[in-house]
């Protein structure tokens, strides 16, 4: 399992070879003690290492770089490193003309030390969740068939991967099944016209947000006032320039996964939110029943954990939740999903897994957890979770899987504690 590591400037040597390409890696350009202040709050899966100056470091391209504006030209390390990484800049200066100059320096996210710098964690996870992403995708909607070919062609030769509906009917399934980055959408289609498209995609809470953009020959503002009010964010019309076509679509999908990483990643531990969570099962069961495969899910839930609040205070508790979402995202595959379900409750779907390979995963997760010790207040603290698992074979519903994993929890504490169940029912015979 990997932890966090602090080097001292100038001992680029130490990196483990896991770490040399920066995916886990975060630099830091601060003194000495102010560098050590702030390492501390990088979540403990990621590699750190401080540098007094960049041309001390070898990292070429790390997750994240912090500067901090104890550094007399911390704006122009800024510049020299936002082509390399996004930059974290920690200051004490908050005003409107300082901000401004940290714009035109490409820094990504501004911190005030020393009272924000807990926001550093928040940033780094939504780096690393943005890293994480697949590659971008693109529905387009048009029953033209030659211009959506071109586009999809235009699209694929800088590799963005595109899906082409030419029959309007189709496009809510497509979506789902492709959940794309960006949907460019023609506004005059038969059967189902583009705005009534709109707001079709519009009422679904997990297609909320994602970029709509019409290609039109319309230019009425009135009418694209209309559209903006369900939901359309741009226009480009026909014919379509395909430069501006692809540039327009690379930043608004950018744009996206930003906001996405944002809105769907727990502050605290970076995994998928509640909501976020169920809907990845609900979409994972479905392509289950598509492609004639399986899944499991388990339900993990810390230990006595309201016990560890009141003895050692919310912060300490907070450790801990860090610490468990670390030790999932470090040891399950990258095709695993990780979510945190509420409290220290974390959901964990995975993905072609049948129920008994799911507990000896979990076992695995859960003995590895108990050996770990915890020095909270100055005592030195073992914690364990228990599990529950379910399996889609024999609850295929996002509802009864949910209900099937928590009640295989709840056996689990009933039994003692520090285990893992599964479900027990039986598959029964289909019949027609």
């Amino acid at each position: 399992m990997k932890t966090g590591i602090a080097h001292e400037a100038g001992s680029a040597n130490q990196f483990p070879a896991s770490a040399a390409a920066g995916s886990k890696l975060v630099t830091c350009f601060a003194p000495r003690e102010q560098s050590q202040a702030l390492l501390r709050t990088v979540p403990q899966r990621f590699y750190t290492a401080a540098f007094s100056s960049i041309d001390d470091c070898p990292i070429k391209h790390p997750l994240a770089a912090i500067v901090s504006d104890a550094n007399p030209n911390a704006l122009d390390m800024c510049r020299r490193l936002r082509d390399r990484a996004p930059c974290i800049l920690v200051t004490t200066d908050m005003s409107l003309a300082f901000h401004r100059q940290a714009v035109d320096a490409g820094v990504r996210a501004v911190v005030q030390w020393p009272h924000n710098i807990s926001e550093i964690a928040d940033w780094l996870m939504q780096f690393e969740a943005q890293q994480q992403e697949d590659q971008l995708s693109v529905v387009i909607i048009d029953d033209d068939e030659l211009s959506t070919e071109m586009y999809a062609a235009a699209f694929s030769r800088v590799g963005i991967r595109s899906t082409i509906i030419n029959n309007p009917v189709d496009a809510l399934h497509e979506i789902e099944s492709t959940r794309p980055d960006l949907i460019l959408l023609d506004l005059e289609m038969p059967e189902l016209d583009g705005l009534e498209l709109l707001k079709l995609i519009r009422q679904r809470r997990e297609f909320i947000s994602v970029p709509i953009v019409f290609l039109s020959a319309e230019g009425c503002p009135d009418r694209q006032l209309e559209l903006r009010a369900f939901g359309a964010d741009d226009f480009l019309r026909k014919p379509v320039n395909i430069d501006g076509l692809i540039a327009m679509a690379r930043l608004r999908m950018s744009r996206f996964q930003l906001l996405r990483a944002m809105i769907e990643r727990d502050g605290l531990t970076g995994l998928l939110t509640h909501n976020r969570l169920k809907d990845r099962l609900a979409f994972e069961l479905e392509r289950t029943r598509r492609t004639d495969s399986h899944l499991s899910f388990a339900m993990i839930d810390i230990d006595n954990f309201k016990r560890i609040n009141d003895t050692f205070g919310h912060p300490c508790g907070d450790i801990i939740i860090r610490k468990l979402a670390q030790m999932l995202l470090d040891n399950l595959r990258k095709i695993d999903i990780v979510g945190r379900y509420g409290g220290e409750e974390f959901g964990v779907i995975l993905l072609d897994t049948d129920i008994d390979a799911a507990k000896k995963v979990l076992d695995k997760l859960r003995q590895g957890f108990a050996r770990q010790v915890f020095d909270l207040e100055g005592d030195r603290v073992r914690v364990t979770f228990s599990a529950g698992a379910a399996s889609s074979l024999q609850a295929p519903c996002l509802d009864s899987i949910i209900r099937a994993a928590d009640a295989a929890l709840y056996r689990a504490k009933e039994l003692g504690r520090n285990r893992a169940e599964v479900m027990v029912t039986k598959v029964l015979p289909t019949t027609l």
